[in-house]
């Protein structure tokens, strides 16, 4: 089965291989923060990490875990003692609003597109740390798991179609297992010194982390078999990102005169430094396309998969793409383990902007989870991602 998955991951890749070939500009965005104290940053960056946009934030927040919403909402927690947050912005940055506030040692966030609920992790010693989880609005925020004195949580990550929440307890050195509601909460996983990030494939049923202490990456399936360090020898490993359909990761390391962000293919080959600028740890996310559409009467001059619109949804979804020459193409919509539950547009088609809409009711294999638009076209491929909720 793995290995259908890998071919599956690269078809619906972004033009892009396990070896590290670029995919066209625009079609990845790489999201970081810088945590230092004093001038901390969320930026915006390709999949090579060159610097798209930065973001100045608050003086003292410790901004840390990061991760993306609906549409590409970007949501990320802070570390302060006093006065912590869960703030939420949009794609490109803008408009950034707390949606949680008056917290404290906010760490690891996860957002769980099909429920539309943000989780997020606490350290206060003092206080008690915990698990939380609010609406992607903030509403209706509650403390879903009460951890045991001593527990010190960093990454947290999610598996809707599992029915698990996941999370890195750094001190425990093991990895936390729960059901979404925080039901059932148990040790799940042990693991070297100092897990901290965590990153879920659902498709592939693998799960990644990082160990600050021991300055490895491991990866685990989600039955528990399969633990192996994938990398050793890092400096302080902290947050991680996967871009599933790239089979490829990036993460956060956090040693002293160190600092940097670092990718990899999901097997740990291929290790390379970006150029992004790193001062201190923090989160890193990755979104797959691009959210930034073009307009409609602009004439196209590449291929375009638009954001969806109603996405998430519960259907109908507006699926929107242009050409820029008339082309053969294949339209189609792919389930978590890329098999093709529908096709909504198959053969030669001109030039400019198209339109087509996918009922979910219309596929008898769409239930609420996470399913993916493919256009194929020219030797191209460009895949949007799309959440059905209940």
């Amino acid at each position: 089965m793995r290995v259908t998955l890998n071919v599956v991951a690269s078809v619906v890749s972004l033009v892009m291989t396990v070896c590290g070939a670029v995919a066209p500009a625009g079609a990845q965005v790489l999201y970081w923060l810088d945590t230092r104290y004093a001038a901390p940053t969320i930026t915006r960056a390709d999949a090579n990490g060159v610097t798209l946009t930065s973001v100045a934030l608050a003086a003292g927040a410790l901004p840390e875990g990061l991760a993306i919403g609906p549409g590409g909402t970007v949501y990320w927690a802070e570390a302060a003692w006093s006065g912590a947050s869960v703030q939420r912005a949009g794609a490109l940055l803008t408009g950034i609003t707390p949606i949680i506030t008056g917290g404290s040692a906010f760490r690891g966030v996860a957002v769980d597109e099909v429920a539309q609920l943000v989780y997020w992790t606490s350290s206060n010693i003092a206080l008690g740390s915990a698990v939380h989880r609010a609406g992607l609005d903030g509403s209706d925020a509650t403390t879903i798991v009460a951890l045991s004195p001593g527990s010190n949580p960093r990454g947290i990550a999610v598996d809707h179609a599992g029915g698990k929440i996941y999370w890195a307890d750094m001190e425990q050195s093991t990895i936390y297992r729960a059901n979404l509601d925080g039901s059932g909460a148990a040790p799940w996983l042990g693991t070297g010194y100092g897990p901290y990030g965590l990153a879920i494939d659902a498709a592939g049923q693998r799960i990644y982390w990082t160990e600050y202490g021991t300055g490895r990456l491991g990866r685990a399936n989600l039955d528990g078999s399969g633990s192996t360090p994938l990398i050793t020898g890092l400096a302080n490993p902290t947050y991680l990102a996967l871009d599933v359909p790239g089979s490829r990761m990036y993460w956060a390391e956090g040693g002293v005169g160190a600092q940097k962000i670092r990718r990899a293919n999901t097997d740990g080959a291929g290790m390379v430094t970006l150029p992004s600028p790193l001062a201190t740890y923090g989160g890193l996310a990755y979104q797959t396309n691009s959210v930034v559409s073009v307009p409609d009467d602009v004439t196209p001059t590449e291929l375009v998969l638009h954001t969806l619109r109603s996405n998430p949804g519960t259907g109908p979804f507006e699926v929107r793409f242009s050409l820029p020459r008339e082309t053969r193409l294949r339209l189609s919509v792919l389930d978590l383990m890329g098999r093709e539950i529908a096709v909504l547009a198959d053969g030669v088609m001109p030039a400019g902007h198209h339109e087509r809409t996918w009922s979910a009711g219309a596929s008898r294999a769409a239930a609420a989870g996470i399913y993916f638009v493919r256009l194929a076209a020219a030797g191209e491929t460009r895949v949007q991602r799309l959440a059905l909720i209940p």
